[in-house]
């Protein structure tokens, strides 16, 4: 029997319908798909663009540390150009900041073995008293050391932590029977690797004043806080506030950068009677003076062993530069090893996004 053609013409209707709210549907996801395409490649775009702009602070900061080698006879400190925080400024589409950080004023963790897998023991008992001042566990140091040496043997009494330690963690690793690569990988010693508060708290705390550097790093006393200064000998536990050469207290924001205040116009300035000397050390002898103390009615400086760990110029300093471009933010680190003819080469180098 045939269909009569109104039922037709509404079957037909349906149909059409149908194909249109498809063809609708697939051209609002069609649209939205390249919408969606177009503000992730702008995003790319300009997390591109930061990092250009990220380069060109580095090169900016390799080139101001250069212009500073020669200029005070090798002698680094907190009023030379390169300490000076750059505040936000505009550039085309976004603004940077940045400051440059003297990392030779931190404790080379990487110094405590040396190349032939020995314990230096001068470098070991500065660390130690200097997790004291910080009231931090020694075997931290212990745990360390055996976490940097090639062996699978303790290698001091009273402490440490080989492979048997960490292949019982939950999930196992192996530690790396080498230089730490960077301060981050503290987080896997033992005594610092656990999940719980104080485990993270002791991290935070010791990752102020500690760098990962190559081995056989000078301590820049001009740069050095108040708790490394005092941790060179036991006759100094209490006189880092007074040895330090900090106008503020910088060293507690690493690697935070400062407000953009001009460090050299500060210190410059009058001075009140009630404010210490800063000005920085010009030679290590003019801080091995400055640090003789009276031990029992003798006059004691620091033993020789302990001023060859000491420098007041640096060869390594971080370089931050923070970016804000089209809406996207971009942080690049960069470590600089800067040579004595001025160049400057990059150790390592990462960025986050914000």
């Amino acid at each position: 029997m045939m269909q009569r053609p109104g039922k037709q013409t509404g079957v037909v209707m349906l149909v059409v319908l149908g194909i249109v709210a498809v063809t609708t549907i697939s051209a609002v996801n069609m649209q939205s798909t390249q919408s969606l395409t177009v503000r992730r490649f702008q995003g790319y775009q300009n997390i591109d663009q930061a990092a250009a702009i990220a380069s060109a602070a580095e090169r900016f900061a390799a080139a101001t540390l250069s212009r500073d080698a020669p200029e005070d006879d090798a002698i680094d400190s907190r009023e030379d150009s390169w300490a000076i925080s750059i505040p936000p400024l505009p550039v085309a589409g976004g603004t940077i900041s940045g400051c440059v950080y003297d990392l030779d004023g931190h404790f080379n963790v990487n110094n405590l073995v040396d190349a032939n897998g020995v314990v230096d023991t001068e470098q070991l008992a500065v660390f130690m008293r200097l997790l004291d001042a910080l009231t931090l566990d020694r075997d931290i140091a212990r745990a360390l050391v055996d976490w940097i040496d090639s062996d699978s043997e303790p290698q001091l009494e009273g402490g440490g932590a080989e492979l048997e330690t960490y292949v019982a963690q939950d999930p196992p690793y192996r530690p790396a029977n080498g230089p730490l690569v960077s301060t981050t990988e503290l987080r896997q010693v033992h005594g610092l690797n656990g999940r719980d508060k104080d485990a993270i708290e002791a991290y935070e705390t010791l990752l102020p004043y500690v760098v990962a550097l190559p081995r056989g790093t000078l301590i820049n006393v001009n740069t050095a806080s108040p708790e490394l200064l005092s941790a060179l000998s036991d006759n100094l536990s209490s006189h880092g506030d007074t040895l330090h050469r900090w106008p503020d207290d910088g060293w507690t924001r690493y690697p935070q950068c400062g407000e953009g205040v001009d460090v050299a116009d500060a210190l410059s300035g009058s001075v009140d009677e009630d404010v210490e000397d800063r000005s920085p050390y010009e030679s290590v002898e003019d801080f091995v003076a400055a640090s003789t103390v009276e031990v029992d009615g003798e006059n004691q400086a620091l033993p020789d062993a302990v001023k060859n760990l000491l420098s007041v110029g640096s060869s390594h300093f971080l370089v931050r530069a923070d970016i804000e471009f089209g809406g996207s933010f971009m942080t690049q680190y960069s470590v600089l090893q800067r040579a004595d003819d001025g160049r400057s080469a990059v150790l390592r180098r990462w960025q986050a996004l914000n």
